[in-house]
Order: structure tokens, then sequence, then C-alpha cells
């Protein structure tokens, strides 16, 4: 093959194994463009700010899209009437008195974003709407309002292009996920039952759970972005919640609870299967006088 030939076949494989990462590129791109534009048409003092919030809130998925968006929103508005009264109530007239209006002003935006991580954009968005006038000469209640104008015509057109430009849907990446996750504990099956005729190393079964636990991971999120998805009615899919199988009720204990947790899930599984059999054996093969005897197994069987 020619040189010309063998790079255009190598883009193309590249291009195959990096979809959704090509296609988050083109939205991104859209959406500042896109918002660009409308900051023009609106005539708003800063398109900065509007294009970063749209190219921010271009996730690689819809449902993660809107989280953020739904998140950044949120926070922003928050932030902002919160600053702008600060900046409108607290004098800050002398060099002295700005430090101080300005540690009123973040202090609890950061202590909020600490305890809550959605609220992360609300410490931005203090210190952006305390400074607002000394940058658009204005004052402080319309330096909140144009950054909150700002926010939005970023939050609409990046929610826009997410959901019309290539759109990737969070249930497909869940399931890709969820695909990649069993190809590896299928690859890693061999190696884990060698360990009941040979000793396995400490260091070999960490690396095999971290690997595995890392891919449980990617699959948990992608499931929390297409419940997004399904909350907002733009698609109907189906629960990925029996694909997971867990509430997070054991994440908090030791190794050892959980072990034997599991062993006793195993046990009465085990039990419950017996006693299935042996109500199925004194009904095929025991006399009339066993009955009573099958009827106790089988009650004791749903039990379990």
């Amino acid at each position: 093959m020619s040189p010309l030939a063998t790079g255009w076949s190598r883009l193309r494989t590249w291009s195959a194994s990096h979809g959704p990462e090509l296609r988050l590129c083109v939205r991104s791109t859209t959406a500042a463009v896109v918002t660009l534009a409308a900051a023009q048409l609106l005539n708003l003092p800063i398109a900065l700010w509007a294009v970063l919030t749209a190219v921010i809130l271009t996730q690689i998925s819809v449902g993660r899209s809107l989280k953020a968006t739904t998140d950044y929103l949120v926070s922003t508005l928050g932030g902002a009437i919160y600053a702008g009264t600060i900046g409108a109530l607290v004098p800050h007239d002398n060099q002295f008195a700005v430090f101080v209006a300005l540690a009123i002003a973040l202090a609890p935006a950061v202590l909020l974003a600490a305890l809550n991580p959605r609220f992360s954009a609300a410490p931005f968005t203090a210190v952006m709407v305390f400074f607002g006038p000394t940058i658009t000469h204005t004052g402080p209640i319309a330096a909140a309002f144009e950054r909150v104008i700002e926010v939005a015509v970023g939050c609409v057109v990046g929610l826009l292009v997410s959901l019309v430009v290539l759109p990737a849907r969070a249930h497909d990446l869940a399931i890709k996920a969820a695909t990649e996750m069993l190809e590896l504990m299928a690859r890693f099956l061999p190696e884990l039952f060698m360990g009941f005729t040979q000793n396995l190393d400490r260091a070999t079964l960490a690396s095999i759970q971290t690997r595995i636990g890392e891919a449980f991971g990617r699959l948990d999120k992608a499931a929390l972005e297409a419940q997004h998805e399904r909350m907002t009615r733009l698609r109907a899919e189906p629960d990925q919640a029996p694909l997971l199988r867990r509430q997070g009720l054991t994440r908090e204990l030791p190794d050892e609870a959980v072990e034997r947790i599991f062993a006793l899930g195993f046990a009465l599984d085990q039990l419950h299967l017996h006693l299935r059999d042996l109500a199925r054996c004194l009904t095929e093969f025991g006399p009339a006088r066993n009955a009573a005897v099958a009827k106790v197994a089988v009650n004791a069987g749903r039990v379990q």
C-alpha cells in the first residue's frame, strides 16, 4: 500500500475507535460558534462568559449535558444573587472595605461548593459579579443580571447543540461500558480459576479487582447520566438499575463484613435450591404419606 493509503487506513481506524470524542469536538465547536453569534445578536457586554459556558456544558452525552447545565445554572443564579446583594449592601469605598466585602461575598459560596459539588460554579460567579462593575462600569445588581443572562445564553445554546448536533445518548454509553466490563471479567476469569490449583499473588489479584472496579465505575456513571435522560422524557429507554444490581448499602462496610454477606447470600440460595429439589423428589417418588413432608419442604423453600 502507498503511504497515503496507509495513513488514510490508520486515520479511519483511529476515528472508528474514538467516535464519542470526535462527536464531542464537533458539538463543542458548534456550540462556541453559535453562542458567539447569539451573544452578538443580543448585544451582550462580554460574549466571553457565554461562549465559555456553552463549551463547558457541552458534554460527551446528552444526560451529562443536562446535569451539568442544571447544576451550573442553579449555582450561577445563587452566586449572582448573593454576590450582587453583598455588592449593593456592603459599602466598599476604600481598599480595606473591598477586602472585607470580597471575603463576605466569597466565603459562603466556597463553603457551599465544598459541601455540595453541584454548586461548584458559585465561587467563580461570586468573584465575577463582585468585580463586574469595574469591568462593565455598571452597578452590582446590573452586573449580576448580566452574568445570569450570559450564562443562560450559553446554557441554552450548549444544551440545544447537545440535543441536535450528533447527539450521544448516555444509554448507549452505558451499554458500551457494561459490555467492556463483562469482556474484562471474561478475560480475567481463566486467570482467577487458576487460583484453585495454584497460588495467585496479592498484587495480581489487586490489579484485577482495580481494573474491574474502574470499569464498573464507568458503567455506574453512564447509568446515572442515562437516568437524567429518562427523567426529562427525551427518550424512552429501559432502566439500567437491574444491570448494576446494587444500592450502595455495603459500600461503607469493611471487606470482611461484605464477604460474609455475600457468603450468606450464596448459602441461602443453595439451601433454597436443595429444598426445592427435595420437595420435587418427595412429590415424584414418595408415597402419599410423605405429602405433608413435601409441603413443609416447599414452604421452607419459599421462606428462603
